[in-house]
């Protein structure tokens, strides 16, 4: 989902917009894979969320609004993202599948424009979380100036 200037504005995020160069970090559950995030509606043809995507956009949102974020504007960025799975998890998951889902959440939540600002990206797999649901840890920081 892409958010204009002005909706951001009306949101009250284009008030909030980061200095440059100050990184902000998050933590968030693991996100539900982008394949399972949307349904086809047999009787339109249409896509749409389903609840536990848009379950997990609220979850996403509510935590930057927790953590006061402070948006990054239209400006180039820079994500560092450390994946932990769960130490009960049945299989080894798709870190590259996890990182979509997280980033358009918080883009959606007003954290920057759109993610076609990311400029430069890294995924990690780090330690076994202890953790129910797994931990995807996001590290954001302006490699430009916001406009």
């Amino acid at each position: 989902m892409r958010l204009t200037e002005k909706q951001a504005d009306r949101m009250g995020v284009a008030s909030k917009i980061i200095p440059f160069g100050h990184s902000q970090e998050f933590s968030f559950t693991w996100p539900p894979s982008q394949n399972n995030l949307y349904a086809n509606n047999p009787r339109t043809g249409g896509r749409f969320m389903v609840k536990r995507g848009k379950d997990y956009y609220q979850e996403v949102s509510r935590k930057l609004q927790e953590a006061n974020f402070k948006s990054y504007g239209a400006a180039r960025l820079k994500v560092e993202i450390m994946c932990h799975e769960p130490a009960a998890a049945e299989r080894i998951r798709d870190i590259q599948n996890a990182d979509k889902t997280v980033l358009d959440a918080m883009g959606a939540a007003g954290l920057y424009f759109d993610d076609s600002q990311i400029d430069d990206i890294r995924i990690r797999r780090g330690p076994v979380s202890e953790l129910k649901k797994g931990e995807i840890v996001v590290m954001i920081e302006p490699i430009t100036e916001g406009e």
